[in-house]
């Protein structure tokens, strides 16, 4: 069989463990995402007096402060996207076994 029952044990424990850091790895990833805005916001409020609108964004988005909040949001993008492939690895993974099972059955 290509995924012995014991394997198809490990993915349903895996999902069960797993739901509450799932969810805070896309909550995480979303907050920060959506925080960029205030980020910005912040830095052309506070650093960008008399530049143009256009100006204005490119400083910011520029800026050090922005660019270390990318890096925390692409992190975070990282940890979400795992959680994501690592579910659906499971979930594939148990479909294989419902099939090959199932068919199993069919052949006695």
């Amino acid at each position: 069989m290509l995924v012995t029952d014991e394997q198809a044990e490990q993915s349903l424990s895996w999902l069960e463990e797993n739901i509450d850091a799932s969810v805070k790895a896309r909550a995480d990833h979303d907050h920060l995402d959506e925080f960029s805005k205030t980020v910005l916001a912040e830095i052309q409020l506070n650093e960008t007096a008399g530049m143009g609108v256009k100006a204005a964004e490119t400083y910011a988005r520029a800026h050090e402060k922005f660019r270390g909040h990318r890096k925390l949001v692409d992190e975070a993008n990282r940890r979400r996207l795992k959680m994501e492939y690592l579910r659906r690895f499971h979930e594939t993974r148990l479909e294989l076994w419902r099939t090959c099972t199932a068919s199993a059955r069919l052949v006695r």
